[in-house]
């Protein structure tokens, strides 16, 4: 039995579409918060909550037919779910998400082999600490630092964390090379970064464009890895532009 939870809000325009957001690791759903009100006058949204690695778990609780959104890992999730079930989506949007999150030697816009590895460990010598430095590596750089680390610490206080097996079993989807999947997608695609971003570099963004000419950059300034809460409105505005540009 999948351990997802959701939750649907939907818009009052008759013309909205759906969308739905799936989180990163270590986090829950409530991260959409501060994007959810500016979401509300054109989709309908659907917010998963959880972690799984059966992707089916995902569709069985997702409209029929939506734009899907990731966050990081999320996007990672979603990659996978656009490549198997192309039919469930409209087009893919990901948020701060590398295809390839760990650097390998044709791919240097990542994170460092070395730097994951002591995450995973500390990840085993202290899970709480891990967490706690991972939402500051989070919002480094953003222009709202530590509004965004508050908000992000209240949002995990809200309910249980996450499990070791669940957070390991998220770090492992991380290490895998995600690309083949993003070069295939024949959907509408939008890439959203944020500027100053320390875990996913926006730099990579020239990369995806090799690998996929179907992609659309967005480069959030000011933002770090959680553009949606330092600047919802912004990321509100290029999903909306999007949609009306390669949906309509």
């Amino acid at each position: 039995m999948s351990s997802l939870r959701h939750q649907r809000y939907l818009s009052h325009n008759p013309h909205a579409v759906n969308v739905v957001l799936v989180h990163g690791w270590g986090m829950n759903s409530g991260v959409w918060q501060p994007l959810l009100p500016y979401l509300q006058e054109d989709f309908h949204v659907t917010v998963i909550d959880g972690f799984e690695e059966d992707i089916t778990a995902y569709l069985a609780i997702a409209p029929n037919v939506a734009i899907w959104c990731g966050w990081s890992l999320g996007g990672l999730l979603v990659l996978d779910i656009a490549n198997q079930y192309p039919e469930r989506m409209q087009a893919v949007v990901t948020i701060a998400c590398n295809p390839c999150f760990v650097q390998r030697d044709d791919w240097p816009c990542a994170m460092s082999l070395l730097d994951f590895k002591q995450f995973q460990q500390g990840l085993t010598d202290n899970q709480s600490a891990t967490l706690k430095r991972f939402i500051a590596l989070q919002c480094l750089g953003s222009t709202s630092q530590k509004q965004d680390a508050r908000l992000l610490q209240q949002q995990l206080a809200v309910q249980p964390l996450p499990s070791l097996s669940t957070l390991q079993a998220g770090l492992a989807v991380l290490t895998q090379d995600y690309r083949p999947q993003f070069a295939q997608l024949t959907l509408p695609m939008l890439c959203l970064f944020g500027e100053n971003d320390g875990l996913v570099p926006a730099d990579v963004g020239d990369a995806l464009l090799a690998l996929n000419a179907n992609v659309q950059l967005s480069i959030i300034a000011d933002a770090a890895h959680v553009p949606f809460i330092s600047h919802p409105e912004k990321v509100a505005q290029q999903l909306g532009q999007f949609v009306q540009e390669r949906l309509r």
